[in-house]
């Protein structure tokens, strides 16, 4: 059996496609910028020590690990949550719409797909990184200034920067706006119980008497 076809096989091809240029986009794109502020910042960055840099979500779930032990777990939690699930939730649908199966395979593949559903964190991401803007900064001021630090006291004078020894500072870059819109086409097209996944339910089960549950 397949999935039916015309008009709303179309639409549905299409918010899937969406949803999946989207998570490839949210992943390759810097969602956070972390810069490095205060008087040890810019004596750092006048001798060419540059320790700003930008991380996109494929590039935290590699970081998690490079300390290695059970930083291993860590990554591959991460790596599961913002690569994989995102991506082959849309990758399972695209292959339920377009690839024809007996409809014994594609109601597994739909369980399947539903399962993977569940693994997805990049509403996780927009919701950490606010929090990350707001502690990191306070937090690395407060552990490191003229009062703490006995060295502080010169650069702040020399580079005019008050009390503000050292800042870490982590700001949103353009990646975060894009991760923001990925997930709403998640909402729209991947989550258990979207659009989307209405659809192919409907198109697997035509019994309209039965309704989505845990075991379809």
């Amino acid at each position: 059996a397949e999935v039916s076809s015309g008009r709303e096989l179309m639409l549905h091809t299409t918010l899937v496609a969406i949803q999946l240029v989207l998570a490839v986009s949210a992943l390759i794109t810097p969602i956070f910028k972390r810069v490095v502020g205060g008087a040890i910042g810019i004596a750092l960055r006048d001798r060419g020590i540059d320790f700003d840099a930008s991380f996109s979500l494929s590039q935290l779930a590699w970081l998690a690990g490079q300390a290695g032990g059970p930083d291993y777990f860590m990554a591959a939690t991460c790596f599961t949550f913002l690569v994989v699930g995102p991506l082959a939730r849309p990758l399972t649908q695209l292959w339920l719409m377009w690839v024809p199966m007996k409809l014994h395979s594609q109601r597994i593949l739909h369980r399947v797909s539903r399962h993977i559903s569940i693994f997805y964190a990049f509403e996780v991401m927009l919701l950490a990184v606010p929090l990350l803007q707001l502690a990191f900064g306070p937090l690395t001021n407060h552990f490191v200034n003229p009062d703490s630090v006995s060295f502080c006291r010169e650069l702040v004078t020399i580079y005019h920067t008050g009390d503000q020894c050292f800042e870490i500072n982590v700001t949103p870059a353009w990646g975060y706006y894009v991760t923001a819109i990925a997930y709403v086409g998640y909402l729209i097209s991947g989550v258990d119980g979207s659009l989307t996944h209405k659809y192919l339910h409907r198109s697997l089960y035509p019994d309209p008497e039965t309704p989505p549950n845990l075991s379809c």
